[in-house]
Parts: C-alpha cells; sequence; structure tokens
C-alpha cells in the first residue's frame, strides 16, 4: 500500500508533510469577531450526490475548443458520441418494449431501415450475416416479423430473382408516429446553427461511421 503522505503526480512524487494516525489534529482557532453575514452567505455543502437519472440534462463536457489541440478536439467529439450512443440505445429500448419486440427485433428493424435508407436493401441472408445469427433463427424471427406487420418480403427492382426485406406500412408508421417528436427536439436543437456548422458536422458523422466500419472489418466481423 502506498504511504499516505507521499501522493504521486505524473511530473513525480511530491512529499506532503502530514502527522502521523495516533497524533490527535487540532481545529484551527478561530477568530470571535468573525463576520457572520460571510457565513450566512457561504454556500452549504450539498449532504447527497443526486443520481444521473433525477437530472435533468446529462453531464456536460468542455465547450471551449477553441485553444484546445487536436488530441482535444477529437477527445470531445468521441466524448458526445459515446454519450449520443447510450441515449440512443435508451430510446431503442423503449420503442421495442412499448411495440412487443425483442432486442433482436429492433437490430433487425434498424440494420433494415438503414440499409433501405442507403439503398443497399438486405436479403434475409445479408441479415443473417450482419446479426451473426444462424439460418433458422434469422428464418424465424423474419417470419415473426412478417406476421406482426413490421417487416415484409420484397422483389429487388435490380435483381428479380433475389427477395429483399422492406419495413412494412404498419412499421413505419408506428417508427414515424413514436421517432415524430424526437424529430421536433432535433430541429429545435439545431435551429440556431448555421447550415455550414451542420454541413461539417456531418462531414465529421461520416467519418466516424467510416472508421467505426472499418474497425467491425479488421474484427473479421
Amino acid at each position: 500500500m502506498a504511504d499516505s503522505a507521499s501522493v504521486g503526480t505524473e511530473t513525480g512524487d511530491c512529499e506532503l508533510d502530514s502527522p502521523p494516525l495516533s497524533t490527535p489534529i487540532s481545529p484551527p482557532e478561530t477568530s470571535t469577531t468573525s463576520n457572520a453575514t460571510t457565513q450566512e452567505n457561504r454556500p452549504a455543502i450539498p449532504t447527497t450526490i443526486p443520481d444521473i437519472s433525477e437530472t435533468e440534462h446529462l453531464p456536460t463536457y468542455p465547450r471551449r475548443v477553441a485553444d484546445a489541440d487536436r488530441a482535444a478536439l477529437e477527445a470531445l467529439i468521441a466524448a458526445d458520441v459515446r454519450v449520443l450512443s447510450a441515449e440512443s440505445e435508451h430510446i431503442g429500448r423503449v420503442f421495442a418494449a412499448r411495440h412487443s419486440l425483442s432486442a433482436n427485433d429492433f437490430r433487425a428493424l434498424l440494420h433494415i431501415m438503414v440499409a433501405e435508407t442507403a439503398g443497399r436493401p438486405l436479403t434475409a441472408g445479408d441479415l443473417r450475416r450482419q446479426m451473426g445469427m444462424s439460418g433458422a433463427a434469422i428464418t424465424y424471427l423474419v417470419e415473426r416479423m412478417i406476421t406482426s406487420g413490421h417487416l415484409r418480403r420484397d422483389s429487388d427492382p435490380a435483381d428479380r430473382r433475389k427477395v429483399i426485406l422492406r419495413v412494412a406500412e404498419h412499421g413505419m408508421g408506428v417508427a414515424g408516429q413514436f421517432f415524430a417528436p424526437l424529430a421536433e427536439h432535433t430541429t429545435r436543437a439545431m435551429a440556431d446553427m448555421p447550415d455550414d456548422d451542420i454541413a461539417v458536422a456531418h462531414r465529421t458523422l461520416t467519418a466516424l461511421i467510416d472508421a467505426m466500419a472499418a474497425f467491425r472489418r479488421d474484427l473479421g466481423d
């Protein structure tokens, strides 16, 4: 165990003179003429630490980036992405619970929606590989979600021999209804941002997506 009188720092060890534990420590002497007003104006010391779930906002990160170096800027973005991912995951769990979807059901919907938006719709085989599931498991999942009205099969316009998966009208409807307030919050949050700033943010997010996709390929997934 490290000596309690020695504190390690990045630049070296700093020795602090402190009395042994057996030595009683006397409280500092106070003046009998201390200002009562100063004592009254002193902020109270909190006795409890609020739970993060009870606070209105997530922890904030320093935003003075004008003088920050490149590593600090990238660290800020990484922290923002982690918070965004955590919030997105929580919202996804709420959506799934409200519509009787399992975690894999929601993941499948998300994969299919992202692929369709990108103009690269998925087949059942594509979805199986992306989700890392067996053929039997993905068949059962797809059939169940088609029956519930969340998915539908369609012929690939580029190759009629292929059958692709799309989000069904019912699935789009419930998703649109649930996430519409989020779109409104997003519009309000960015209302004062210049178009150039939003364009730069899009470029940054695109670069991060490319980096994560490259890492996923490195992992062999």
